[in-house]
Order: C-alpha cells, then structure tokens, then sequence
C-alpha cells in the first residue's frame, strides 16, 4: 500500500489519463490541502460541474439517451492513439511487477504460482497439465 503512488505514477493512471481516455467526463480539482481538509470548498468545485453532466444527461429522449450511454460505454478500451500507449507502459510495469512479486514471494520462503520463477503468464500446461497437448 505504501508504494500504491508510486505505482500509480508508473503506470500513468492519473484523472487526466483517464480523461483522455473517455472513462470520465471532467477532472475536478480539489481545494487547497484536499477535499477531506475543505469539505465545503470541494462541494462548491463539484457542483457546477455536476449540474452539467446532469444536463448533458437528461438530454433528447429516452431512448436517444440510452443509445448515447451505450455507444459511450461500449468505447471504453477501444483503443486509439493515447490508450495504446497507455497500455503499452500498463504491459512494462506489470511486467516489472510480477518479477518483483515473484522474489518478494522467493524471500519469504513461498513459491510463486505457477507461470514462471519471475511472475510471468502461466502456460496451459504448468496450469493444468491435464489440458495440455499430447506429445506423441
């Protein structure tokens, strides 16, 4: 948990990343010194920009609003040029991640699961050697 900014940072999860991917609509600032120190200060950033999301909610009819919710949801993930990158410096640090976990487990005397001594994907066959392909 200690190094949960850290990470964050590695992997480039920030409001404005996710932004630009289109999972959220806006970045709201926080008040000087957070929205835990100035409750009322966080409201008073928060309510505008509630009010026009609630806006651009409410819309056209219910059906078109519908058909807008589902067209926005259905192009999380999609990838286009920011979400590439994205997920290509996601891919670098779990990979750093599952080798980091793997010698952390080594240390404690555990071992990791199976998939590798460096927290790599687990093949079919170390996973379920009944499903593996036969050799003869």
């Amino acid at each position: 948990r200690e190094r949960a900014p850290e990470v964050a940072e590695a992997l480039g999860v920030s409001a404005g990343d996710i932004h630009k991917l289109g999972i959220i609509d806006a970045v709201v600032p926080e008040p000087a010194g957070g929205a835990h120190l100035d409750p009322e200060g966080a409201v008073r950033l928060l309510r505008p920009e509630l009010r026009r999301a609630l806006a651009d909610a409410m819309r056209g009819r219910g059906s078109q609003r519908r058909n807008r919710r589902e067209r926005r949801l259905r192009e999380i993930g999609l990838p286009h040029e920011e979400s590439a990158a994205f997920l290509r410096n996601i891919g670098d640090v779990l990979g750093d991640l599952g080798g980091a976990i793997g010698s952390r487990l080594r240390r404690r005397g555990g071992q990791p699961e199976a998939g590798g001594a460096e927290g790599g994907p687990a093949s079919a066959e170390t996973e379920h050697p009944e499903a593996a392909p036969s050799r003869t």
